[in-house]
């Protein structure tokens, strides 16, 4: 086993990942640090750029790796991008990790069929009216990933630039929101960001109108489809996300946590 210590310093552009070490084997690999994401706990380890042919090499260097830590390690991967991910979660499994949570896509083509007009208000709103609304929809959330590590209103808009919208109900508070930014990599592709709606006013199908105000933005816009990701235990989102065609995609995102 060889290990390598790396300089946190040294960060790929666009990386959250702060490198601390990279255990090698064979032709296996995995680096090791710290991933700043987690704005509620920034010290938790991950585990990150993970490359085996061998199996045996592989289970070597993760346990290597996942032996250092003393705080909860994670290893996120996309099964879409990751053709070995049934291995991987078996190593990952003969290891220890358990299956913290795992996130689905929805998939929208504009196929040009009609989308309804919200029977809501819905503007583009800014930063000020944006970011309390969001700490609010997020504060109580069936998306575990968000509740567990929260990153603040003013940090997820800096994050993801795009067209934000704020739904307002009649009395003319806001009860909503839903962020649609492009996709990188893909210009004529939109995503959710984000979509949210108060606590107290869930329930009244305001999600669901978020969506189509997000479908109709995408389509002035000239986007031939929108995706967005979404919490697999978050079926009220699922079933508002899959409207006007929309259906979940083989893109799926498994997230495994070893505890320290």
């Amino acid at each position: 086993m060889i290990v390598d210590e790396l300089d946190p310093a040294d960060v790929a552009p666009g990386s959250t990942l702060r490198p601390h070490r990279r255990y090698r084997q064979g032709g296996a690999s995995i680096v090791y640090g710290l991933a700043e994401v987690y704005e509620a706990a920034p010290l938790l380890w991950t585990l990150a750029r993970w490359r085996f042919d061998d199996p045996d090499d592989g289970r070597a260097v993760l346990d290597a790796a996942s032996a250092d830590a003393d705080r909860p390690v994670y290893l996120p991967f996309n099964a879409e991008g990751t053709p070995d991910h049934p291995t991987r979660r078996r190593l990952l499994e003969a290891s220890g990790f358990v299956l913290d949570y795992q996130k689905e896509a929805v998939w929208w083509a504009d196929d040009g069929r009609p989308i309804p007009d919200p029977a809501l208000a819905v503007t583009v709103a800014g930063p000020d009216v944006l970011a309390p609304l969001i700490d609010a929809c997020q504060a109580v959330t069936r998306d575990r990933a968000d509740a567990r590590f929260p990153l603040a209103g003013d940090r997820y808009l800096d994050a993801h630039p795009g067209r934000w919208f704020v739904a307002a109900g009649t009395d003319r508070e806001p009860v909503g929101f839903v962020g649609l930014v492009p996709r990188e990599g893909e210009p004529d592709v939109a995503m959710i960001a984000l979509i949210g709606v108060r606590p107290d006013q869930r329930g009244r199908g305001y999600g669901r109108q978020l969506v189509d105000a997000a479908y109709r933005a995408a389509r002035a816009d000239g986007y031939r489809g929108v995706l967005s990701l979404v919490d697999v235990v978050n079926a009220p989102s699922r079933r508002s996300l899959c409207r006007h065609g929309a259906t979940t995609t083989a893109w799926h995102r498994y997230v495994y946590v070893q505890p320290a």
